[in-house]
């Protein structure tokens, strides 16, 4: 330990063991100081605390001084004889004090309202040293969480307590009665506490201090007396979408009436009133706002992402790969930050000053192309975009806790970051609205009406665009999660060429009869594309939270792939009381002497829109047609359920079916967890209840296909 300087902190000449930490120190080398020296005396290197309160501690946190526990001296006397650098990170860091040790007996207020579990918040503060109670009574740090600042707290001392009531709006929502010792701090404090990775000093994020008593009524008065922003968030108010950013907009509308096209000065002082605004250019001032509005958000976005990436005093919030991963992610925002800027721009320009002739429409239809480069990259990971977020924030704390300051921070609207990624994604949508409200304002005879027209087809074709590249981006997703897949459909997704043709559409259903493709009962995917048709069975959706998503085991099993020339019939139900989204498709296979019929109802998700399931089946008979010369013209016909033979789309369970599923799912547990004797169980239960099977089966995982003739296409 020679040139170490240690002070203790917390410590009195009665703790047991003080006296054997000093003689420790200076066998090994060591320097002990009982407060921090003047100027010209030897600094102070190392502040050795049992908790993280006191002077001592905030001046080391201040001055930058490691705080460590008693356990590093311990440690380096345990191995004095290796010579180790006492000072080295690698020595230091694992005794490094945490921000709640001692431990701090923390109790949250108000952190339920985010929906956390509260073992989650048990385990935050237990892994930075600290312990979460739930009285008043067992706390020493009282942390209110109060993200929209509309929370108003008053104390009044009552002798040897301290009477402290929490109001929000007019109404009471928590009275508590505490003694002077204890801290009461906003949530702020626990955050930086988390991200610093040291305990912050609690009087600057006293609530009490910060709010003196007085009546909850005055404190929202003074609120209605703030004059309104016209900043794209709006504090205290939940999320806009970006329809009704276009709304609040029109009342935060403003003109610099220091124009002079809107004002003049007269010669003695006096002013002129403005000229009266017309509809289509109060119009056109909302698309400036929103487009400012937009340009601020986007900005934020990448400040953000900039602050987690290179701040320098928070240390790393995530790992190098999250970091690129994060990075990758947001790789197209500066593009559409500068696209937007000159749109802004050139709008700005229009408007000041005004013509009712200016062409508003030629800005965005000049500047379409540009958007239709830019906005693709990101809309199509917007998802794994929010998904990586998520992940991280579950395993960085120093990540979490950092965008939970941002989301405070009134700069940043007091809008998580999560929120503030779907606006890229609305912005164009909320494009296409104003366009259409600027051209129903625009006369016939104005030559911008034409711009506005072919501005809105621009726009219009960008947003098809983004829609069909997410949809294709969610299919490819969805197909390479499906086990055992074709070569060819392995070629389509990596974007080779392949057999298969174009990707067109796909369905989920239910299979309504035993021995089709798989069993009754069971969800398949068919994936239409030119040539061919995709069967893949689903055995749970990764969508869905809580599914049981294994490592070893695919979302989707391949089943058949079968083209389109084998499709003879396709059969639309009528839906009634018993009969929900059902379809027929009949299929002629080489080793079948007549066509065999299966029948099939859309899942939940696809019934709710029955247009999906009529698109679906339009297109397959569209590309039926395409590849078979032969044929029928009536291919697609409606029937009704009795006509079709469809009884009810709920498949049928009876006692005998129960047990064989209740056994299979047994059996599927037992292999999971690695019983050898669960393949004599399967085969058991394959002899016992399925018809048709072969003994000896080499690969029991196979069970849960039914048996059925293989076809020759």
């Amino acid at each position: 330990m020679k040139g170490v300087v240690a002070l203790f902190s917390g410590y009195s000449e009665d703790v047991p063991g003080l006296k054997r930490l000093v003689g420790l120190i200076h066998f090994m080398g060591g320097q002990v100081k009982d407060a921090y020296p003047t100027t010209g005396q030897t600094a102070i290197t190392h502040l050795i605390a049992r908790w993280v309160q006191g002077e001592k501690y905030q001046t080391a946190i201040n001055m930058a001084i490691p705080v460590v526990t008693e356990d590093w001296v311990l440690h380096l006397w345990a191995r004095r004889d290796q010579c180790l650098d006492a000072t080295a990170p690698q020595q230091l860091q694992p005794f490094h004090i945490k921000p709640f040790h001692g431990p701090l007996k923390i109790l949250l207020i108000g952190f339920d309202e985010d929906g956390q579990n509260p073992q989650d918040w048990s385990n935050l503060i237990e892994v930075h040293g600290g312990e979460l109670v739930t009285s008043v009574a067992a706390a020493n740090y009282i942390v209110v969480h109060d993200p929209e600042k509309k929370l108003h707290v008053s104390c009044e001392e009552l002798n040897e307590y301290r009477a402290v009531k929490l109001s929000r709006d007019g109404e009471t929502v928590g009275e508590y009665l505490i003694t002077p010792e204890k801290v009461v701090v906003t949530s702020e404090w626990f955050w930086t506490c988390i991200k610093l990775d040291s305990c912050a000093n609690p009087d600057a994020y006293s609530l009490l201090k910060l709010q003196p008593s007085s009546s909850a009524n005055g404190g929202r008065s003074r609120r209605q007396k703030t004059p309104v922003s016209s900043s794209p968030y709006t504090p205290g108010r939940r999320r806009l979408s970006a329809v009704e950013e276009r709304d609040v907009s029109r009342g935060n509308c403003s003109f610099d009436h220091s124009d002079e096209s809107l004002t003049s000065s007269g010669s003695h002082g006096g002013s002129v009133p403005p000229p009266s605004i017309t509809r289509r250019q109060m119009t056109v001032a909302e698309m400036v706002q929103t487009e400012a509005n937009y340009l601020k958000i986007v900005s934020d976005i990448l400040k953000i992402k900039e602050s987690i990436l290179v701040e320098p005093k928070a240390g790393a919030m995530c790992d190098a790969e999250a970091a690129a991963l994060l990075d990758e992610y947001m790789a197209a925002l500066p593009e559409i930050l500068d696209r937007h800027t000159a749109i802004h721009r050139d709008l700005e320009g229009l408007l000041r000053p005004w013509k009712e002739d200016a062409l508003v429409g030629a800005v965005w239809k000049n500047r379409a192309p540009g958007l239709e480069q830019c906005y693709p990259a990101y809309v199509n990971v917007i998802e794994k975009l929010k998904k990586h977020i998520q992940d991280c924030e579950k395993k960085f704390p120093k990540f979490r806790a950092h965008l939970a300051l941002t989301q405070m921070a009134p700069e940043y609207g007091r809008q998580h970051l999560k929120d503030l990624l779907v606006r890229p994604v609305q912005r164009l949508a909320s494009v296409d609205v104003l366009l259409t409200d600027i051209r129903k304002a625009t006369d016939e005879s104005n030559p911008d009406r034409v711009e506005l027209t072919l501005a809105k087809e621009k726009v219009q074709g960008v947003l098809t665009l983004l829609n069909s590249e997410k949809q294709a981006a969610e299919v490819v997703e969805m197909l390479t999660h499906i086990e055992d897949a074709p070569e060819e459909l392995v070629t389509t997704t990596t974007g080779g060429g392949s057999g298969l043709g174009k990707y067109l559409s796909h369905i989920e259903c239910t299979e309504l009869a035993k021995r089709q493709f798989h069993e009754q009962g069971s969800t398949l995917c068919l994936f239409l594309f030119t040539n061919k048709l995709e069967v893949a069975k689903r055995r749970y959706d990764p969508r869905q939270p809580g599914t049981p998503q294994s490592g070893k085991q695919l979302p989707l099993k391949h089943i058949e792939l079968i083209p389109l020339m084998r499709i003879k019939r396709i059969v639309d139900v009528r839906d009634d009381e018993q009969i929900h989204g059902a379809f027929l498709l009949s299929f002629f296979f080489p080793n079948d002497t007549q066509e065999v019929s299966y029948k099939f109802a859309c899942t939940l998700e696809f019934q709710a829109e029955k247009k999906k399931k009529r698109d679906f089946l339009m297109q397959l008979k569209a590309q039926v047609q395409a590849v078979d010369m032969n044929a029928v013209p009536d291919l697609l016909c409606e029937m009704s359920a009795a006509e079709a033979s469809v009884k009810t789309t709920e498949p049928s369970s009876t006692p005998l079916e129960k047990v064989s599923k209740l056994t299979r799912s047994l059996s599927r547990r037992i292999s999971s967890i690695g019983n050898h004797s669960s393949q004599k169980l399967k085969r058991a239960v394959s002899t016992a209840f399925i018809s048709g099977s072969k003994k000896g089966r080499k690969d029991a995982d196979n069970f849960d296909d039914e048996i059925r003739p293989k076809r020759l296409f």
